[in-house]
């Protein structure tokens, strides 16, 4: 779902413990083992987890619709 509205967008990160910003852009974030063996993988605080990144376009951000309520 495209969100346009930045302060929706942060409405939504904040709302989601799997959603964090980084700079811009907001990450998905999902703790696995798992994680170390796959090119969305990376370590999170000491931890491995798959890393998703939706990035800010000139439209907005394209998040999945689970996370839009």
């Amino acid at each position: 779902m495209l969100i346009t509205n930045y302060e929706y967008a942060d409405k939504i990160v904040n709302q989601n413990k799997s959603l964090s910003w980084e700079g811009w852009d907001i990450l998905e974030i999902t703790p696995s083992h798992n994680a170390e063996f796959n090119k969305e993988g990376k370590i999170i605080d000491g931890n491995w987890a798959f890393v998703k990144t939706y990035q800010l376009t000139e439209k907005g951000w394209e998040v999945p619709k689970k996370y839009v309520r």
